[in-house]
């Protein structure tokens, strides 16, 4: 049976697909905290529309781009999830690493990424 982190990732996975902005925004209010900390190599904030943006950025250079997750790696509220970009085509793309806390409350209340894997970056 998936782990509560596992369960809000998967749906937080499927939220960077090519779905409506609707589906969207229900996808992420339901597994995001409404102040989450995000943070990715190239910025830093709090809440959904930081998230949201992100996305959409994605979308943008990807359109029809997904993510689908390889490993996970958790204990008590913190987990390292490995996940790998698949292109529209459904060729796998780089891999990188989200490390994801969940409230008591049941929701991410932080994700940070790294990405891609720098040994992928540097042809390893």
């Amino acid at each position: 049976m998936p782990s509560k982190a596992v369960e809000l990732y998967k749906q937080y996975a499927t939220a960077w697909s090519a779905i409506s902005d609707q589906e969207r925004r229900h996808i992420l209010d339901s597994v995001l905290e409404t102040e989450i900390s995000y943070r990715i190599p190239r910025m830093e904030g709090t809440g959904h529309q930081i998230v949201i943006d992100d996305i959409n950025e994605f979308q943008a250079k990807v359109p029809g781009g997904r993510f689908a997750l390889h490993s996970v790696s958790e204990h008590h509220d913190v987990a390292l999830m490995e996940w790998q970009m698949i292109l529209p085509d459904g060729t796998p793309g780089v891999r990188g690493h989200d490390a994801i806390r969940v409230t008591p409350e049941g929701k991410l209340g932080q994700i940070v990424t790294f990405a891609p894997s720098t040994l992928e970056a540097q042809g390893s």
